[in-house]
């Protein structure tokens, strides 16, 4: 083969071998770029459907948006009947404040005439607060006149003042009992309400309040005696010529007896002088308290006292006969022990008599 032809061969192989890698690196690009447009595509699908569903949205935020001018346009509405109603409560307001404005001069129109009334209404005031002096101030002459003339022809008894003055209020009178030796005229308290507006001879004594017993162990060491504001001959002789007479007493206790297994551990003393062996609100000597005549006592016995326990107790009642009032000493005792809580209080009453 002459050199030439070969020298030509040579260069068109060459020329193949270099057209065979072109093409083999347009085939590489090829594929590349196809990869591309299948990623492209891809992306292009995933863009479209991001495209669909923003158009959704955009649909959504339409239907929202129109939802929104409705109620923005049912709002205005709404504004403007308020606006309406606004400016009708203005007026109303307008009416109402002219008609507040004619309630005010009627008003102050009203508090004149009340001032003129409360001055007037003053004036009576102290008219009647002074006629009101006056009165008292007669009562309390009538009073002294009527105590003066009691003094002078003094009745017998509070039952009898008042029977001679119904109009007689409570209060310290002279009275003149009938069967006296020495003067006769004694001052009592006369209760013109109590028992029915009977007219209640009162008659106070020195042991009237509340009285602590304790640290007196031996049966009637306490001793407590009872002084009268006015004599005794002036008291008998005032329950002589009552229907009733009557004197409350009473004793609490705790952990003490009064009366137990035939032994008086307390007592009261009459005018006498005579211990007496029953309480207020017993009969006379049956040796009980009130309790006992009902067989309600909390020891079952005699008296509630009896029960000698720790709870506070009481026994009291009324003493009535007048043939031994009025107490003149109280005795207690079972309060002297020292490891245990034992006292007692006693109260003894005011003597009152009527009728």
């Amino acid at each position: 083969m002459p050199l030439g032809t070969m020298l030509k061969l040579e260069q068109l192989k060459k020329q193949i071998e270099s057209q065979e890698t072109k093409i083999q690196n347009q085939e590489n690009k090829t594929n590349i770029q196809e990869k591309k447009i299948q990623n492209q595509d891809n992306i292009i699908q995933i863009q479209g459907k991001q495209i669909q569903d923003q158009g959704k949205k955009i649909e959504h935020q339409e239907k929202k948006l129109q939802n929104q001018e409705t109620k923005i346009q049912n709002q205005e509405n709404k504004t403007n009947i308020q606006e309406k109603k606004i400016r009708n409560q203005d007026n109303i307001i307008q009416i109402q404040e002219k008609k507040i404005q004619e309630q005010g001069k009627k008003i102050q129109g009203q508090d004149n005439k009340i001032n003129i009334h409360e001055n007037k209404l003053e004036s009576q005031e102290k008219k009647i607060e002074s006629q009101g002096n006056m009165i008292r101030k007669l009562e309390k002459q009538y009073q002294d006149i009527v105590k003066l003339i009691d003094r002078l022809h003094s009745p017998t008894s509070c039952s009898a003042l008042l029977i001679k003055h119904p109009s007689t209020r409570s209060g310290m009178y002279y009275i003149n009992p009938k069967g006296l030796s020495s003067p006769p005229l004694v001052q009592v308290y006369c209760d013109m309400t109590s028992k029915n507006r009977v007219g209640v001879t009162v008659i106070g004594h020195d042991s009237e309040s509340r009285t602590l017993v304790k640290g007196y162990d031996p049966a009637g060491s306490y001793k407590r005696k009872v002084k009268y504001d006015i004599s005794m001959e002036h008291i008998v002789a005032i329950m002589k010529q009552s229907k009733r007479c009557e004197q409350f007493i009473k004793y609490e206790c705790q952990g003490r007896l009064l009366w137990h297994l035939g032994l008086y551990y307390g007592w009261w003393v009459s005018r006498q002088g005579t211990k007496m062996n029953y309480w207020g609100g017993a009969a006379v000597n049956s040796g009980k308290c009130a309790c006992g005549m009902t067989n309600s006592c909390a020891s079952g016995g005699k008296c509630n006292c009896d029960k000698n326990d720790a709870i506070w107790r009481e026994d009291s009642g009324y003493l009535t006969d007048k043939n031994t009032l009025p107490v003149t000493e109280l005795r207690f005792g079972d309060t002297g022990h020292p490891s245990e809580a034992e006292k007692g209080y006693h109260t003894l009453g005011k003597l009152q008599c009527w009728g």
